[in-house]
């Protein structure tokens, strides 16, 4: 969650001035003085920039999520800052067409790994049921889920 003092404003823009590129965000907060969510929406085309969310003249705003869509056929560079009084922070994010991302809380996954070698058929104990799905498994079916293998225990 990023804070959001008096004065302070967060903005929105793409880094491209391409007017084709529309991104569509939705930000929400939690306001300090009534203790209850708050949700702003717009879409940004080009670089001019779009206030997502100011802060209160006094207070703070809890800034919870800022996510953003990209809407056309090609990947769009965006850039949310945050600024007013002694900050300034500049968030930068790459979003692949038709692709979302909350600039404020970004993925933190690394590359796909190499494909494993596969063994010679029947030499294990495991059995391979491909990609998961609801159902009943026995010890050591090994299932796919999001990139990653598991084992039944």
């Amino acid at each position: 969650m990023r804070t959001l003092k008096a004065g302070q404003t967060l903005t929105l823009k793409l880094a491209e001035a391409v007017a084709a590129n529309e991104c569509h965000w939705v930000a929400s907060w939690i306001n300090t003085d009534t203790d209850l969510p708050d949700q702003a929406k717009g879409a940004t085309n080009g670089a001019t920039p779009v206030t997502a969310v100011s802060a209160p003249a006094a207070g703070v705003q809890l800034l919870a999520h800022l996510d953003v869509v990209n809407r056309d056929t090609a990947s769009v560079a965006v850039i949310a800052e945050i600024t007013g009084g002694d900050a300034r922070e500049i968030i930068r994010c790459e979003i692949a067409p038709g692709e979302s991302a909350d600039l404020l809380n970004p993925a933190r996954r690394g590359e796909k790994g190499a494909d494993g070698a596969t063994g010679a058929p029947g030499a294990s104990a495991y059995t391979w049921r491909g990609e998961w799905a609801p159902g009943e498994y026995v010890r050591n079916d090994v299932v796919s889920h999001d990139g990653s293998s598991y084992v039944c225990g």
